[in-house]
């Protein structure tokens, strides 16, 4: 039987994500097509301490005042590869395919994941800054990382403490 340590040590590095958050943010689709949201996101530690499951869901006005429209909502596992010596950010989106994407700590301790689609780089940075809000910024490279643009931004409030996990005992 292998040893679950070193996978809870790797998510205890990034569990400051644990718990219920509320906010929001923006997402730039292009020059001058920015749509604000609010956001809710939910991160519970599970298979003793060695996974988060990640659950995310951001909203937007609908048109003409009818309430809120849903603009992204996924579900993901953040997880470590002993043998990659990094995170693996596991995403299923409700409306398009998700995927497996590459992660890791950076030098300031934000939790850094990023993706590559048709030539473009889009990374995430997520921190927690000193009023203790979870702030995430996106930014893409169209050119493999020679130049980055912002597309993403999102602060939210802890709303709830780490709520309780799968129940199993570390």
């Amino acid at each position: 039987m292998g040893d679950p340590e070193p996978y809870r040590s790797a998510i205890d590095r990034i569990d400051f994500l644990v718990g219920e958050w509320e906010g929001s943010g923006w997402m730039a689709f292009g020059p001058d097509q920015r749509e604000e949201f609010t956001s809710r996101e939910i991160v519970e530690e599970r298979l003793g301490g060695s996974v988060l499951l990640v659950e995310g869901i951001h909203r937007a006005p609908a048109a003409e005042g009818s309430g809120e429209r849903l603009v992204h909502h996924a579900l993901a596992t953040i997880g470590w590869s002993a043998a990659e010596q990094e995170y693996r950010f596991a995403s299923t989106l409700y409306n398009r395919d998700g995927g497996t994407y590459r992660g890791w700590v950076d030098d300031d301790g934000a939790f850094v994941w990023q993706l590559e689609v048709a030539g473009r780089i889009m990374r995430y940075v997520i921190h927690i800054d000193a009023q203790g809000r979870w702030v995430e910024d996106g930014k893409i490279s169209m050119d493999q990382g020679g130049n980055w643009f912002p597309f993403f931004h999102m602060t939210l409030e802890r709303v709830g403490g780490a709520p309780p996990g799968d129940g199993s005992e570390r």
